[in-house]
């Protein structure tokens, strides 16, 4: 997947999410709620990656949610854990323990009988956690079955970058950090191409 970190204006990126599944949800009568519990303005991150996990997890949210149901994303920071959190909440089938272990398997829905009630392809998951791996982040998932479920997303809070980014608008600087951090040498600045194969399908 390709990876192009810049600031994003964080309450914009989650209304817009919201609105990409705004008609599914209005189809089954379905509240939509969003608690924005943050004064963080900017995050540094992949817009259409992010925005990505969001209406993915929303999307499966309304799907697995009957009608009249509830579907919350609650955003928030952890500043002692220097992450963005965003929960996806549903008031949905929800998910036995057993399966949780398979939910982040691509090509499996964990009940079978679920093939023929909810359409899809089995990927949206293994997406949301392959995206949160890509900026450094994890994904987190509490669910009872018949209750509801609630995924949680946890992206790395690179406030000094984004302080960094706002005063000088640097969207390198995010990409330069990141490769730091890994211990990956930043590209390199005399215009080698470098081409990287591997066996890996997505």
């Amino acid at each position: 997947f390709d990876y192009y970190p810049q600031l994003v204006e964080l309450d914009a990126l989650c209304r817009s999410s919201l609105a990409f599944v705004k008609s599914q949800a209005v189809r089954k009568a379905i509240t939509l709620t969003y608690n924005n519990e943050t004064s963080v303005a900017n995050i540094a991150a992949d817009p259409r990656r992010l925005k990505q996990i969001l209406v993915n997890l929303l999307s499966n949210a309304v799907k697995f949610t009957p009608e009249k149901g509830r579907v919350t994303l609650r955003v928030h920071v952890d500043e002692e854990q220097n992450s963005v959190e965003f929960d996806v909440t549903d008031n949905g089938i929800g998910i036995a323990p057993h399966d949780l272990n398979r939910l982040f398997q691509p090509f499996v829905q964990v009940d079978s009988k679920l093939n023929r009630q909810f359409e899809g392809t089995g990927l949206g998951l293994a997406l949301v956690q392959k995206l949160a791996d890509l900026h450094g982040g994890s994904v987190y998932v509490e669910s009872q079955l018949g209750i509801g479920s609630r995924f949680t997303v946890r992206l790395p809070w690179e406030h000094k970058l984004v302080a960094q980014n706002d005063t000088d608008g640097s969207a390198r600087a995010a990409s330069i950090d990141r490769a730091e951090k890994s211990n990956v040498p930043a590209a390199p600045s005399d215009g080698t191409l470098v081409l990287l194969a591997e066996d890996n399908m997505a």
